[in-house]
């Protein structure tokens, strides 16, 4: 299959599909799903801190320390927390992790993000 056909397949749902380098934290895909989700553009996801940033005050620390604790241990993930849209409203979220290894070490995470 193409890679137009695979693209199209994965933004024809409703979740937001993403992938992050573990070597910055930084998102290097996400899917244009997160306009209609979140109100923001998918330029914005690709700054420093942008999903930390964006992740209600009081699921902060608990989602950041969970991703990074079972991303050490090298094991898929699935945890669930409060995104501020861009237009303040506070959507739950579960994010649904896969772990990515290359010489077995992690090196990219991707997954995707829906509406709960």
């Amino acid at each position: 299959m193409s890679e137009d056909l695979y693209r199209r397949l994965l933004e024809s749902t409703s979740a937001i599909p993403w992938e992050l380098d573990l070597s910055s934290w930084c998102f290097v895909y996400v899917g244009p799903q997160t306009e209609a989700m979140l109100g923001y553009p998918v330029k914005d996801w690709y700054q420093e801190d942008f999903w930390t940033d964006h992740i209600h005050p009081d699921d902060r620390e608990r989602a950041i320390n969970f991703c990074h604790a079972a991303t050490a241990r090298g094991e898929d993930h699935s945890f669930e927390y409060r995104m501020i849209a861009a237009d303040g409203r506070v959507v739950w979220l579960l994010d649904d992790v896969n772990v990515v290894f290359k010489n077995n070490k992690p090196v990219r995470l991707q997954g995707f993000m829906y509406d709960i």
